[in-house]
């Protein structure tokens, strides 16, 4: 019997309204690419988790339509949104799913925005983002394998430790402090890195400088002498052409940290802490 022997009267049907047929043929077929038990334990297992889960155990309670309301529907026990299965929370069956999509053979173990895709085209849970990156960072075969496309990785390499006090210096400042009477709202913090004796040296926020390079002169040369080197952070002052010029004229040499690392003027960088806290 072929179909021109029925007499159909044929109705257009968005693709959004029809979710029937689609629920139904999905439900045959749960995991989609590989299966570690049989099909209908996992819709037992998705059924039991709404029971669990105090949101959808309450939007499985509503009225049929009061679901339609808010884009949910319930196909042979199971809820769906958008085309996709609603999965309660229930780590184990997420990270079921997620291992079926990612470690089966077919998946391949591709990167997290690949396989979120295709989590996302069956499946939906709150948090679903989330939990495909944090498994896709823990997943051993992935770390091992992956190639990187990064540069490698610099190897940290320790200040080497001065032969004599004030030798080297680190130095750095503490700003928009609280104005003294006689208009000084900032600090600046020198410290001798063999003996770890420090200077504070009142001075201004707006220093610039050759004010900088006085103040240095009038309390560290002038009492200890040049250094050899001077460790500091990428500060204006401590970037500008003229403190570039003068430490040069005068055999100094600048030693800048890395930018956003500044571990590498740790020594003025603890101080300052323990200075702010007695402030």
């Amino acid at each position: 019997m072929t179909l021109q022997e029925y007499d159909l009267d044929i109705h257009y049907r968005p693709g959004k309204e029809n979710i029937v047929a689609d629920a139904l043929s999905w439900t045959t077929d749960v995991n989609m690419v590989t299966t570690t038990q049989p099909d209908h334990k996992f819709k037992d297992h998705i059924v039991q988790g709404y029971s669990s889960d105090s949101y959808w155990h309450k939007i499985l309670q509503l009225q049929p339509s009061d679901r339609m309301r808010i884009g949910v529907h319930l196909v042979n026990g199971l809820l769906v949104k958008d085309n996709c299965i609603i999965i309660p929370n229930d780590p184990d069956l997420q990270h079921d799913i997620v291992f079926d999509l990612h470690d089966s053979p077919v998946a391949a173990h591709l990167g997290c925005d690949k396989t979120l895709e295709l989590v996302q085209r069956h499946y939906y849970w709150k948090g679903m983002v989330a939990t495909v990156a944090k498994y896709i960072a823990g997943c051993d075969s992935c770390q091992q394998n992956k190639e990187r496309s990064h540069q490698p990785y610099g190897q940290l390499q320790p200040l080497p430790i001065p032969a004599t006090r004030w030798q080297s210096i680190s130095m750095d400042f503490i700003t928009n402090l609280p104005k003294t009477p006689r208009g000084h709202d900032a600090i600046l913090v020198v410290v001798d890195r063999l003996s770890k004796c420090a200077h504070f040296i009142p001075t201004k926020t707006s220093a610039t400088a050759p004010e900088v390079a006085q103040l240095i002169l009038n309390n560290i040369v002038k009492h200890h002498g040049l250094p050899e080197t001077i460790i500091s952070d990428r500060d204006s002052c401590f970037t500008s052409n003229f403190w570039k010029a003068l430490m040069k004229l005068l055999g100094v040499k600048l030693l800048m940290s890395t930018a956003f690392h500044p571990q590498t003027d740790g020594q003025t960088e603890r101080m300052n802490r323990t200075l702010e806290e007695m402030l």
